[in-house]
């Protein structure tokens, strides 16, 4: 699934992803600027119910300084890659994700 190049996208549905279970895939971003950290943040909540899910791709913005916690969740990922953020390191709980190919 992509969701991506909406500069003008600044929510998604929130609520119950278990009907996309057997989603593999997924690409999301950017959005529009206008979507801060904690909308961000309630944009991925549902991703944890994939878990399918071998692929993601997140766009952000400069200034989210960091990844959104509840990724560390996402055990069946086998690949992940980010793009746009303005972190200086990576979060402490990615190197728990022996899983997962950077």
């Amino acid at each position: 699934m992509l969701i991506v190049d909406g500069p003008k996208l600044r929510s998604l549905p929130k609520g119950d992803f278990s009907c996309l279970s057997g989603l593999t895939e997924l690409r999301i971003g950017p959005f529009s600027e206008e979507v801060g950290l904690a909308s961000f943040n309630e944009i991925l909540q549902g991703i944890q119910q994939l878990h399918s899910l071998k692929e993601l791709e997140v766009h952000g913005w400069p200034q989210f300084e960091s990844l959104p916690d509840n990724l560390q969740h996402l055990t069946t990922l086998k690949e992940f890659r980010i793009y746009n953020f303005g972190m200086e390191a990576l979060p402490e709980w990615i190197r728990n994700l022996a899983s997962w190919r950077f």
